[in-house]
């Protein structure tokens, strides 16, 4: 609990509240004031007792001090003093010798810090980064410098002719190496048949077709034609080209890469198929029509599978394109298969994410959307923002619906909200419900069951506002304080508002049939079967007093802290809170044995002041003495 900030210089019978607790200065200290609970209903008058006999006086209770110096005058033994400042806690206690405030409950010194707990478990590890990009193509090393001549093999004998063979193409020429010893000649086969082709020392021709090797000094290709159209090359730098005579690409990537070029007038493709039979045949091709490029298994039954490598890691399938057409996403655990419909499947990865939608780059919008089989219809969608969030049904009277499962049940709508942007909560719609937001409820009745509960943490207080949309000075609240446990209704307004209270209206005046009012300034207006409310002023202050104790005392009371009995009926009360002003009424009545004169009166006119009231009772008994009386009430409005 906070310290009590007690305010300066207060003044006798002042009082102050803090932290939900009230107390009131007596001259010297501050007394904490009990709270009085509700007056409960009058009960029925019994029947008059016989009066015991006076009881033993008893002993004086402990009392309780709070303030930020210690108690001096009319302390006893047992009493209790909170110093504000500090906090501590002291009782006045007598040894024999003498009497002083002991300090008790202070606290110790900090204890030596315990010793440093085990290590924990080390968490899982991070997922795996993005590959980085490739790096760029080296330069082509330089030219070997080229080898000596070795020595000349010893002849071997000759074997028989063999057929003339097609004339085969004369390979480039290479460089002259130095010249060997010569070798012992070798016996003459004998001349073969002649062939059907032609021959020169670069190509081979048959026909319209030939194999050639063309050399310009650096850059030597390899190339055949069929029928008077070249069909493939390889350059001299080892790119293969089908179809094309510049198996060169560039733009994809920047600069010129190398490889495989194959171009053909009608979808050219590249098909590979395995000799074994039941296995896949992966085909690429360029597509018949449009700019479509085309990627197939062509075996009956079979997937696409996509593999990558991780940093230090083994190749794993990342993606699958199964026979029915479905997409498979492996994540934390590879994906593939699945007994699901649905077209898009996605294992969440080792941190549970799975698909992330990236808003685009002008202001982060991303939205995922719906729409009918004719591909053009938009049924709805569901979009972000970088300050909303918006869940969309674009089809005229459609509802947006939210649903669970109950434990044993089945799946059943929990909130509506209807194409008219009413809402509905509950598991039953009469579709005829007249509110913006209907409840239906099917608890148990009972406190405990609530169509409607708002609550929050400690001193977070729930309240319900009414008015536009800023309610800046204007509307109304129902709210509920934690730190007093009270209901509170009022109006935001400074002025013109009041908060009222109607039973009985119509449906076409709900203001109507006013039964309780309380207005701006605090005015409190009632019906009470009147016709119309009327000012109700409620009293301030009243008491019963029993007036022939010695001295007298309050049976019960509201609005006073105390009564002083200054003699034989007269007796001075003392407000609990101090009135604007004296223009108050002042009532008194007595009771008693009956029968004797009795004249209850205000004492004086100066004795009305705005913190006490002074009242006089003149009862003379048969001897003409005055007397105090047994009942004396007192009532104050204003």
């Amino acid at each position: 609990m906070a310290a009590f900030d007690f305010p300066n210089s207060p003044s006798v019978n002042d009082q102050h509240t803090d932290n939900g607790i009230t107390f009131k200065w007596d001259g010297t200290v501050w007394k904490r004031v009990s709270a009085t609970g509700a007056q409960g209903p009058t009960g029925s008058t019994g029947s008059q007792g016989a009066t015991g006999p006076t009881g033993a006086q008893g002993q004086k209770g402990a009392q309780a001090y709070i303030s930020d110096a210690a108690p001096s005058s009319g302390i006893a033994a047992g009493d209790l003093w909170w110093d504000s400042n500090s906090g501590d806690f002291s009782i006045y206690f007598n040894d024999g010798n003498s009497s002083e405030w002991i300090e008790v409950g202070s606290t110790g010194p900090t204890g030596p810090t315990g010793a440093q707990g085990a290590t924990g478990p080390t968490g899982p590890t991070g997922a795996q980064g993005a590959t980085g990009s490739t790096g760029a193509q080296g330069g082509n090393g330089a030219q070997g410098a080229t080898g000596a001549q070795g020595a000349a093999g010893a002849q071997g004998a000759a074997g028989a002719q063999g057929a003339t063979g097609s004339g085969g193409s004369t390979g480039a020429q290479g460089a002259t190496g130095s010249g060997g010893s010569t070798g012992a000649q070798g016996a003459t086969g004998s001349t073969g048949a002649q062939g059907s082709g032609t021959g020169t020392a670069d190509r081979i021709t048959e026909g319209n077709s030939y194999a050639e090797v063309l050399d310009t000094g650096t850059n030597g290709i390899f190339r055949f034609v069929s029928e008077g159209d070249e069909k493939f090359r390889v350059t001299h730098d080892g790119l293969f080209g089908f179809g094309t005579n510049n198996p060169t690409y560039s733009g994809l990537f920047g600069g010129s890469q190398e490889g495989m070029v194959i171009t053909g007038t009608t979808a050219p493709f590249v098909r590979i198929t395995s000799s074994t039979s039941n296995q896949g045949s992966l085909l690429l091709q360029a597509g018949n029509s449009g700019a479509n490029a085309l990627l197939a298994n062509l075996g009956a039954g079979g997937d696409i599978i996509f593999y990558t490598k991780p940093t230090g890691g083994s190749s794993t399938e990342a993606l699958r394109i199964d026979d029915d057409g479905k997409l498979l996403v492996s994540g934390q655990a590879t994906l593939d298969s699945s007994s699901l419909s649905h077209s898009l499947q996605v294992a969440a990865s080792s941190d549970a994410d799975a698909i992330a939608v990236i808003g685009r780059a002008s202001d982060d919008i991303g939205e995922i959307s719906f729409y009918e089989n004719d591909k053009s219809t938009n049924l709805g969608e569901i979009q972000y923002r970088r300050t909303q969030t918006n869940i969309r049904a674009r089809t005229a009277g459609a509802e947006i619906n939210f649903a669970t499962t109950p434990s044993g049940g089945s799946v059943t709508d929990r909130l509506t909200i209807t194409s008219d942007g009413d809402v509905l909560i509950g598991t039953q719609s009469t579709n005829s419900e007249t509110g913006k937001l209907d409840i239906y409820h099917t608890s148990d009745d009972g406190i405990n069951n609530p169509h409607i509960r708002l609550h929050g943490s400690t001193n977070n207080d729930a309240r319900i506002e009414f008015g536009t949309g800023s309610n800046a000075g204007e509307g109304a609240y129902i709210m509920y304080n934690d730190s007093d446990e009270g209901m509170y209704i009022g109006s935001r307004m400074a002025t013109y508002s009041e908060v009222n209270i109607c039973t009985g209206m119509n449906d076409g005046s709900p203001t109507s049939n006013a039964r309780l009012s309380v207005r701006a300034d605090g005015e409190i207006r009632v019906d009470a079967n009147y016709g119309s409310t009327r000012a109700m002023y409620p009293c301030r202050a009243w008491a019963n007093l029993s007036g022939d104790s010695s001295p007298a005392t309050i049976r019960v009371s509201r609005g006073l802290s105390g009564v002083s009995d200054l003699g034989t009926g007269d007796y001075r009360f003392t407000f609990s809170s101090a009135m604007t002003d004296a223009n108050y009424s002042a009532l008194c009545s007595s009771a008693g044995d009956g029968g004797w004169s009795m004249v209850p009166h205000i004492y004086s006119h100066s004795d009305m002041t705005t913190t006490t009231v002074r009242f006089s009772i003149n009862a003379v008994n048969v001897s003409g003495q005055n007397y105090d009386r047994d009942i004396f009430c007192m009532a104050i409005f204003r």
